[in-house]
């Protein structure tokens, strides 16, 4: 049976001078990956009912103090965004809490939410 999950996924614009190694060290983040264009943070979340409450701590943990220190190697906030996919049987729904709005709108982060219908999307 298929088990529903998320993706939550820091996206940050790679700039010529963007140097990798310091915006690891800014965001103090585990597992990263990079290509030509962005560095990414990503994060798998299973359980449906932790998701609405992991938003808020995910962003607390990547975001929160660490913009001003990006602002300062040259990434704005204009260059983060956070990317939010839902894999789903069924009907796609989500539940954001109105703390994790606000810590969003705050930092000035951009949000993009994709639904993934599991039984489309793996034919």
């Amino acid at each position: 049976m298929f088990e529903p999950f998320d993706i939550f996924t820091l996206r940050i614009k790679l700039h010529a001078n963007s140097n990798v190694k310091l915006i690891n060290e800014i965001m103090q983040s585990g597992f990263t990956r990079t290509d030509k264009h962005y560095w990414y943070h990503d994060t798998k979340v299973f359980c449906k009912d932790e998701s609405s409450s992991f938003f808020e701590t995910y962003i607390k943990s990547l975001l929160v103090g660490k913009c001003c220190a990006l602002e300062q190697i040259g990434i704005t906030k204009e260059d983060m965004m956070l990317e939010v996919e839902y894999h789903y049987d069924g009907q796609c729904n989500m539940e954001f809490l109105p703390e994790a709005s606000l810590l969003l709108g705050r930092e000035g982060i951009g949000l993009t939410i994709r639904c993934i219908d599991e039984h489309v999307y793996n034919k």
